[in-house]
């Protein structure tokens, strides 16, 4: 093939909040025999800092690179791939990610190489932690097969002559990899793209070349050149794989050529699929359950989807208030003969989301069932006849779910101590969405004054068990006062903290706030010098996310589930003496105060992963699993 037939080449490159890599994969650019047409960075919702490095890297090389950037909405490499696609100029796409260093023939391989009616397969050179981030430090984009830290050195050699010899065609989607990949623009076109029902890591580039192969595009593997070089990352969650498979063996099994959702939208004749979301809880809005019902249901009614149908059941029309988008929501209202158990709740649905373990009304009459389980705290609280009789509840429920749902690894270690799981029934653990509770406005409440303050929040409760706060505060310096908010359920265990507080003689240093309003939790996380979290019972631990978020050193009893939500994150106090948790308290502000912006970034970051979308994602995925299987 003469210059004269050479196609022009789109360099389509994705990433996603790695603009170290990203950095070095464009240095790597200047440095190919043979330039792209053009470059479109494929952005799937990275923060400013990959903005501000493409744009210097144009200007300072005078090279014009197209970042195309979408809403971060969780892993969504088709979509992003085919707003690239749409941007691309040239007439051969070749498609890398944004941690493959290119070697300087990359380009030119993959054009000189490119033949009507095929598409490109070419390999890796992996790069260990150590070398990649020696790399990235030294601003070094010098590899090769003499290179320190590469896994696999035979794929780092350059060959031509050997290379030709050895081309050979492959008929099936295995060992696909877009990381570095080519394919003629018309035969992406024509097969519609990516498809953008893959949402989470995992086979949408597989699904992209079975298409192509049933359009009867064949396919080669290059071994010897377009080589790159991938920089070391930690693996992807695969927690959509089983939903994403389900597409994959579709588009396998019915020889499919084009996705209905792709470069471009073709409407489906099938009528969605109706979801009910028990929202029941909404009822108390402001306890644990009511807030997980509300930011539950608005991250749902923010996912890009167009396939499921949703009804939401709520306790009155007046919780509909709590519900942003409602658009193309349905409302199911509960009556006299639903909520007490007499009356099916959920006719004419196709999946039941029961979204907690604390109901009496019946339903019976979904397809299929989802089961939330949060705690079995009650068997700690109430006596064993009441226990008994909550437990057989609870495994009624369990014996009609199609998927049983946890919100932590704990809580899933109690219910199979506790109930009978059939072995047919799944039990998958989905962690809870947490908010930040810092807002941009924050009310001082009337008892805090200006001294420094540690901080604790929840229902005044004995589970709680911020008495030993109390006694731990006779052992702090008498400069910190304590203030715990919180609404007062448990009136004699309230008296109980009064009479403390009073035989301690620490009324000037510690206080019940009672509850408080958004503004003034959001002050009392924002200005505690630490958060305190002694809880004894628990299934999740949504407070101490919350004072991460916040970026406040969090101290946390080590019962229960706490450890496995607050990781290597918190403090621990194994024992509630009230000296020992004094000189933990001490030794941990000491420590957090060391390096004290590094920790707040590293604790910030932790809790940023505990996220309302990722969970209505994680949901979303399993609805369609539920359905497909």
């Amino acid at each position: 093939m003469d210059n004269k037939t050479l196609p022009t080449v789109s360099l389509i490159i994705t990433t996603y909040n790695r603009p170290d890599a990203l950095n070095l994969v464009l240095l790597s650019i200047l440095e190919q025999t043979v330039q792209p047409y053009d470059i479109i960075v494929a952005d799937d919702g990275s923060t400013s800092k990959t903005s501000e490095l493409i744009k210097k890297f144009s200007e300072d090389n005078n090279i014009k690179v197209n970042h195309v950037w979408q809403e971060d909405k969780g892993f969504r490499a088709a979509k992003s791939r085919n707003n690239a696609i749409r941007e691309a100029q040239g007439d051969y796409l070749v498609m890398i990610d944004g941690d493959m260093v290119l070697h300087h023939k990359f380009i030119e391989d993959h054009q000189k190489r490119a033949r009507k009616g095929w598409f490109l397969q070419g390999g890796r050179v992996r790069v260990n932690r150590e070398s990649t981030l020696k790399h990235i430090r030294e601003v070094d984009i010098d590899f090769n097969y003499n290179t320190k830290g590469i896994i696999n050195i035979f794929n780092a050699f350059h060959f031509d002559v050997i290379s030709k010899i050895i081309e050979k065609e492959k008929k099936s989607d295995k060992g696909t990899r877009t990381c570095n990949f080519s394919a003629w623009r018309d035969d992406v076109i024509n097969v519609n793209g990516f498809d953008e029902n893959f949402i989470g890591w995992g086979r949408e580039d597989s699904e992209f070349v079975v298409r192509l192969l049933n359009a009867g595009i064949r396919r080669k593997d290059i071994k010897f050149n377009a080589i790159a070089f991938h920089l070391y990352h930690k693996e992807e969650e695969k927690k959509s794989l089983k939903a994403n498979d389900l597409i994959l063996k579709n588009s396998r099994k019915n020889h499919l050529i084009q996705c209905h959702n792709g470069l471009t939208q073709k409407k489906e004749k099938r009528v969605p699929l109706s979801i009910l979301v028990d929202l029941e809880r909404l009822k108390y809005p402001n306890c644990g359950l009511g807030q997980v019902s509300i930011n539950f249901s608005n991250a749902l009614t923010e996912l890009d989807q167009k396939d499921l149908k949703w009804e939401f059941l709520l306790s009155g029309k007046n919780r509909k208030e709590y519900i942003k988008n409602t658009s193309d929501v349905k409302f199911r209202y509960h009556n006299v003969l639903t909520k007490n158990g007499i009356e099916p709740i959920d006719h004419h649905i196709d999946l039941f989301h029961l979204t907690h373990q604390i109901t009496s009304y019946k339903a019976v009459k979904a397809k299929k069932n989802i089961y939330t389980i949060h705690d079995l705290n009650f068997l700690k609280e109430k006596s064993k006849e009441k226990s008994k009789k909550q437990l057989r509840k609870i495994q009624s429920a369990i014996n009609r779910a199609d998927v049983v749902t946890v919100i932590s690894k704990f809580t899933e270690g109690v219910i199979r101590e506790h109930l009978t799981i059939p072995e047919s029934t799944p039990v998958k653990v989905i962690y809870n969405g947490v908010k930040s509770p810092v807002l941009d406005k924050s009310e001082r409440h009337v008892l805090v004054d200006d001294a420094p303050f540690f901080f604790s929040i929840g229902t005044i409760m004995p589970k709680k068990n911020f008495h030993v706060l109390v006694e731990m505060m006779e052992y702090m310096d008498p400069k910190y006062k304590l203030y715990i908010a919180g609404q007062w359920e448990k009136y004699t265990y309230v008296n109980k903290i009064n009479d403390l507080i009073a035989e301690k003689k620490l009324q000037d240093r510690v206080k019940l706030l009672g509850a408080v309003t958004e503004e003034e939790k959001s002050y009392l996380y924002k200005n505690c010098e630490s958060f305190l979290f002694p809880s004894l019972l628990e299934g999740f631990g949504l407070p101490i996310i919350e004072a991460m978020l916040s970026k406040k050193p969090t101290f946390s009893s080590d019962k229960t589930s706490l450890p496995e939500v607050g990781g290597k994150y918190a403090y621990y106090w194994n024992n509630f003496d009230p000296k020992y948790m004094a000189e933990i308290t001490k030794r941990g502000l000491d420590d957090f105060s060391k390096n004290r912006e590094e920790k707040e970034n590293e604790i910030f970051e932790y809790a940023s992963t505990f996220s309302w979308e990722k969970n209505a994602e994680a949901y979303y995925q399993l609805y369609n699993e539920v359905l497909s299987s």
